[in-house]
């Protein structure tokens, strides 16, 4: 098992909280049955990649769990925690997968479209479908080209974090506590 540091264990909450205002405050409902853009996954990306699927996906899953029971009108739905789940899950086992460094823009793209096409475009529009009763496919065709998008977006997002350090904010001193 993990030895984590408080630091980073500090830092995992506060990207759960990141993850909470930018997809709770910060985002844009079009049509809520199936369409909310975000930038809500870019933290719980950026976890799993510096720490690995497991922290990604809990930090991805107390998001959610936290977010939606406190700002969703519509409260906490487990049909819809799985996407969150595999939001955290998919980048570190994609890039353990696929790719030694990543460093550069592309790979980054790379991870983000997968986890995408993955979470919020296949499972995400399964689910909203399943609540809204709704077509897959109809909300999927909606889903699918909005969500390349907003992957591209996250993953310039993911890109510039990466590039500004802060990571090394957040391992330094790590192995003396």
């Amino acid at each position: 098992m993990k030895k984590f540091s408080t630091r980073s264990i500090v830092f995992l909450g506060l990207m759960a909280a990141v993850s909470i205002v930018l997809t709770r405050l910060l985002s844009v409902t079009v049509d809520p049955a199936t369409l909310r853009l975000s930038l809500g996954n870019v933290p719980i990306v950026l976890v799993s990649l510096w720490f690995g699927p497991i922290e990604g996906a809990a930090v991805g899953f107390i998001a959610d769990l936290i977010g939606a029971s406190v700002f969703s009108p519509y409260g906490w739905n487990p049909l819809l925690a799985p996407y969150a789940v595999i939001m955290g899950l998919l980048p570190a086992l994609i890039r353990k997968a696929f790719l030694k460094n990543i460093s550069g823009f592309l790979q980054i793209l790379f991870v983000t479209l997968l986890t995408n096409c993955a979470g919020t475009i296949a499972y995400g529009s399964f689910a909203l479908a399943k609540m809204s009763n709704l077509s897959y496919f109809y909300v999927l065709s909606i889903r699918l080209p909005v969500y390349v998008v907003v992957a591209a977006v996250e993953a310039v997002c993911i890109y510039y974090i990466g590039k500004s350090g802060i990571d090394k904010f957040v391992f330094a001193n790590q192995n003396k506590q």
